[in-house]
């Protein structure tokens, strides 16, 4: 959580879960919290920012998603050292 004045923002986290072991990597970006949608995870609205902010969320969530499905197609289940690579 950072504080901006009277504004406080959270650091925007990507976790990935395999088993039972959890690695979590920070995105670089920060967001008010009344403008966030936790059950989503994508910033609330319409405007310029919010959506350069899930853009860019996207980008960042698709090589994940293309990792798990090349390690699926192989008949290779991830495993949570492989949590660590992403």
């Amino acid at each position: 959580m950072l504080r901006d004045d009277a504004q406080i923002k959270y650091v925007i986290y990507m976790g990935i879960t395999v088993g039972q072991h959890r690695a979590e990597r920070s995105t670089q970006r920060t967001i008010d919290p009344s403008r966030w949608n936790a059950s989503t995870g994508r910033a609330l609205g319409t405007m310029e920012d919010i959506r350069t902010l899930n853009s860019y969320l996207d980008t960042v969530q698709v090589p994940v998603f293309e990792i798990h499905r090349l390690l699926m197609g192989r008949g290779e289940f991830p495993m949570s050292g492989s949590a660590r690579l992403i």
